[in-house]
């Protein structure tokens, strides 16, 4: 005779993977009225968003997924961002500190669309890099540290070998697509 508690507790199991895969997505886009691209990546309940323009302005944002729409501020905290997250689509406001605000639409996106980031120290500072990959394979990337905010340039994909790209006094960086168990591991 089956279990009654069992087959309940595996069924809601089974939805509760059902619910956190389906929101588990990638969507990247484009800022209105500036060149900067914006990539959302979800988990089952973690939101993890870069823009850039590829010149002098990035930002991240980590959250948590928790309400509609997502209100978060980046990391470093000079600039908030709100966002409806669909199956198909993340719209939202970018709110910049000084003043300007930047609607965007962000399409769900297959690779090798999507969010790569690079992780460097060099003589004890942090150097991070981003790179916003569009379905159309136009890109944007910058890198951040040292209190500065520089261009990556482009970001080199095969298929049979890793990203990179060169960045002067870095050397070769290896980018790694950022995808749903990275969100889901980071700490907030």
């Amino acid at each position: 005779m089956r279990n009654p508690k069992l087959t309940v507790f595996l069924g809601f199991t089974a939805l509760l993977a059902f619910f956190s895969a389906a929101r588990a997505e990638t969507y990247t886009g484009k800022l209105e009225g500036t060149d900067a691209f914006i990539a959302v990546i979800t988990s089952a309940d973690r939101v993890v968003i870069y823009t850039c323009d590829g010149q002098n302005f990035a930002q991240w944002f980590r959250a948590r997924l928790v309400s509609s729409p997502l209100e978060v501020v980046s990391t470093d905290g000079e600039v908030k961002l709100t966002a409806r997250i669909s199956t198909r689509l993340v719209s939202g406001t970018l709110f910049l500190e000084d003043g300007k605000v930047h609607p965007f639409k962000a399409l769900r996106s297959a690779s090798p669309a999507g969010l790569f980031r690079s992780e460097t120290l060099l003589e004890g500072a942090n150097y991070i890099g981003g790179w916003v990959v569009l379905p159309n394979g136009e890109q944007r990337g910058s890198i951040m540290g040292g209190g500065l905010i520089r261009p990556a340039g482009a970001m080199r994909q095969t298929l049979n070998a890793p990203a990179q790209s060169s960045f002067e006094g870095l050397g070769e960086l290896s980018p790694f697509g950022v995808d749903e168990v990275w969100v889901s591991s980071r700490v907030l």
